[in-house]
């Protein structure tokens, strides 16, 4: 069969009909598929002015070169007895694409069908012994033309007989490699390996690249579309197909350099050294499916790792049965640290491994049955540098044969030393051992997998997960995502949700990962993790959101992204406080502004009857307390204990925040519980703390009355009490009476002289009022009485220069 023209463009085949040369007429007929006659084929080289479909139709086939051997073989058939007889150079039509496919297609079942088959060697001159120096035997489809019909007769240059392919057996099988049973027909070709097969057409060469694939198509029972000009993809095509059929491993056991093809061959050549070997059959290595994906090819195979640099030995389901039977490996390298998705490496050789080696002391343990996806590629236009970059990366795999470890670690103690250390290529030689626990515990109660996730060792985590349960727990109740997510680990938290990890498990303390994450500020993972459906609400064992843990820690990009994928604003803890109270609590400036923005509420109290502004207040946080009061929605409450934000500040001293809130309205009136029973003034706190400004600020108001009296006691009498001359001098400023008596009868005066104030009891003698000034005093008292009720009193300015209580208006 002669390569087919570049013009070829292959289409799916409707044809059902075979044509054939009356031996006779020497004339086409055509005859439908299942009323074939008794018919005689023709295998040979095409040489010049072959006979065409077309040549015959037309009549002009005299004068061609070729037409003198299509009369010689339709004598020598009709001469045999067929009346019908089929070459390929005049019974295809070339000219149409359809049947070009259909006949390439179909070949190998029309020479299994024809009666006999004349192989004629063009180029063996008459009675030479050599036949078997015949280009016949070097070329790709004649391979398919010896194997398929029943009987093939050798003819030479004058079409006398050379011999039978059963009766020169023995000589085709040494030329060909074909075993001679086959060639015999004792045994059948599917008793052949794949490797056998490809071996047959290792040394044999067709016009055109793609022909070495569609020569070998009837032998191996495929039919595939053609495609010229597809180069050496049709190769891998043929091995693709024939995986479909079959699960003899034998096929991945070649041996070259060129590794563009991944686990595949690149051509039947890779084969040449494979004639010996075939399936392994034994009860304990059954069967298995050879599966092609996008990813590549799936396999079960026996694997032993050989160096930590991810490379091992896949043991095939095969043997090269030369009288000693040894089993087959080929080496591959890890891709992705997991033992599943492999490349193959050091394809320029096999290995074979001797009878009971696998079984042996030291061997046993390494070996280990999987199932491996082995990469598959398609092949560019690229130059084969594989080879040489697998020997650098991988350097001599026989001095890497095993982990040497040091006599008194055990195998685990190996391990988690090599975890601990990040030695990725250790833990994967120690992963490949049978015996290896990986769900050992250390003294810290930690698993090898749990050590790694610890330690941000993403490599290590990628091999454990897939031996380990990742949502087991240690002793502390955290799960892996958690520990990942604490540590900051994203790469790592990322492989275990990828594996499917819960994102939700609580730790002991009823912690989430996303709760985690809000926490300490891991917004790519926190993102990650709402992504993945993490509960945005899920509270703690102190009833905290994830807001609120993120609010609490100050954790600005974390509050941010929460509010923005709707995360509820106003949860309470167990102690009533929000995220904005907690905010507040620790000056979170950036945070209360954020949360002010998605309208928090900032009236809520906590369990104590504390607000935000209370707490922003309590803390001296002008800037928290500012924001709160600009807003407008700030009311002022008072807590369990009786204090207001004002209360706060004045007893605390702020006077910042006490010129802060009396601006913006707050009650200067209220009171606050002393003890269970006494109730004081906010003056009078002002002026038990010696918070001279803030007292100020409070009279200032005119909403004050400077003699109310706490504990029957007014706050004049409290400053002189306390030797304070800045407070004594304020409200006698503010119009305080020097002559108020307390509940023992004692004034100002009185209790400064008792105290041996002498100095203070001088300065309320000198302000001491006469009796005008008295009048003029239950003026000003009236006046400010009525400011108390809504009436202001600016129309009553006090001065105390000269020591005297005077009016002016």
């Amino acid at each position: 069969m002669q390569a087919l023209p570049p013009s070829f463009t292959p289409t799916q085949s409707k044809l059902r009909i075979m044509r054939l040369l009356n031996t006779s007429t020497v004339q086409v007929e055509e005859f439908g598929l299942e009323t074939l006659p008794r018919y005689a084929i023709l295998s040979h080289r095409w040489g010049n002015e072959e006979v065409t479909l077309q040549d015959l139709e037309s009549g002009q086939v005299a004068e061609k070169v070729g037409f003198e051997k299509v009369l010689r073989f339709c004598y020598r058939a009709k001469h045999d007895g067929f009346p019908y007889a089929w070459i390929d150079t005049c019974c295809i039509d070339k000219a149409s694409s359809a049947e070009l496919s259909e006949a390439i297609n179909s070949m190998y079942q029309w020479y299994f069908d024809a009666d006999r088959c004349y192989a004629y060697l063009a180029d063996v001159p008459s009675l030479k012994a050599t036949f078997q120096e015949s280009e016949w035997f070097e070329r790709g489809f004649t391979l398919q033309e010896l194997l398929a019909p029943v009987e093939v007769y050798f003819l030479d240059d004058q079409w006398n007989d050379i011999g039978t392919k059963t009766s020169l057996r023995n000589a085709v099988s040494f030329r060909t490699g074909i075993p001679s049973d086959i060639l015999s027909g004792i045994a059948d070709i599917d008793t052949a390996s794949i490797a056998q097969r490809m071996s047959w057409a290792a040394s044999r060469k067709t016009s055109r690249l793609e022909d070495r694939a569609y020569c070998l198509m009837g032998i191996f029972g495929v039919n595939m579309p053609l495609i010229y000009g597809e180069g050496e993809r049709a190769f891998t095509r043929l091995q693709e197909e024939i995986m479909k059929i079959s699960d003899d491993q034998s096929i991945f056991a070649w041996e070259s350099s060129d590794t563009r093809t991944g686990l595949l061959a690149t051509s039947p050549a890779a084969f040449a050294r494979s004639k010996n070997i075939v399936p392994l059959k034994r009860p304990d290595t059954p069967a298995s499916q050879l599966t092609v994906t996008s990813r590549g090819i799936h396999l079960d195979i026996q694997f032993i790792a050989t160096s930590p640099r991810r490379v091992g030995l896949a043991v095939l389901h095969c043997v090269e049965d030369d009288g000693t039977p040894k089993q087959i490996g080929i080496y591959v390298k890890d891709l992705f640290w997991t033992m599943q998705s492999f490349e193959r490496v050091l394809s320029q050789s096999l290995e074979r491994i001797r009878p009971g080696t696998l079984d042996s002391p030291g061997i046993e343990d390494r070996v280990s049955q999987r199932r491996i996806c082995v990469q598959t590629k398609r092949i560019s236009l690229t130059r084969n540098l594989g080879a040489d970059r697998q020997a650098n990366d991988i350097h001599n795999h026989k001095e890497c044969s095993g982990l040497a470890l040091p006599h008194k670690y055990s195998m685990i103690a190996a391990l988690y030393n090599a975890v601990a250390e990040g030695e990725n290529g250790a833990v994967w030689l120690l992963l490949s051992r049978r015996s290896i626990d990986v769900n050992s515990l250390d003294a810290l109660g930690r698993t090898p997998l749990r050590m790694a996730v610890e330690l941000g060792h993403e490599t290590i985590v990628t091999m454990l997960l897939q031996r380990d349960d990742i949502n087991i727990r240690h002793e502390l109740q955290q799960n892996l995502l958690s520990v990942a997510v604490s540590a900051g680990h994203e790469g790592v938290a990322k492989l275990l949700l990828e594996h499917g990890v819960e994102v939700d498990v609580e730790d002991a303390a009823g912690r989430t990962p996303l709760w985690i994450a809000a926490q300490t500020g891991r917004r790519e993972l926190a993102l990650r993790l709402v992504n993945r459906g993490a509960e945005k609400d899920r509270r703690d064992e102190h009833q905290r959101t994830p807001l609120w843990a993120a609010a609490d820690s100050g954790q600005g990009d974390t509050v941010n992204l929460l509010l923005e994928c709707q995360a509820a604003i106003n949860c309470r803890d167990k102690f009533g406080q929000t995220a904005l109270a907690v905010a507040c609590s620790k000056g979170h400036v950036d945070i209360v502004m954020v949360l002010l923005f998605y309208s928090a509420d900032m009236n809520l109290t906590d369990i104590r009857g504390r607000t935000p502004l209370w707490t922003a207040t309590a803390n001296g946080d002008e800037t928290v307390v500012r924001m709160l009061l600009q807003t407008g929605k700030a009311k002022e409450n008072t807590t369990s204990d009786g204090w207001t934000p004002l209360g706060l500040a004045v007893r605390y001293g702020y006077e910042e925040l006490v010129k802060l809130l009396v601006s913006h309205g707050a009650n200067t009136q209220s009171i606050f519980l002393f003890d269970s029973e006494t109730s004081k003034s906010l003056l009078w706190k002002a002026v038990r703390c010696g918070h001279a400004e803030s007292a100020r600020l409070l009279l200032d108001t005119g909403r004050i009355n400077p003699d109310t009296r706490c504990d029957k006691m007014t706050p004049l009498a409290l400053a002189a009490s306390n030797n304070d001359r800045r407070l004594v001098e304020l409200l006698l400023h503010h119009g305080a009476d020097v002559r108020a008596k307390d509940s023992h009868g004692r004034t100002p005066i009185s209790r400064a002289a008792d105290a041996g104030h002498d100095e203070l009891v001088k300065l309320m003698e000198e302000s001491r009022p006469t009796a005008g000034d008295g009048r003029l005093r239950a003026l000003f008292r009236a006046a400010r009485d009525k400011g108390r009720d809504g009436v202001l009193v600016s129309d009553w300015v006090v001065q105390s220069s000269t020591r005297r209580c005077r009016m002016t208006s």
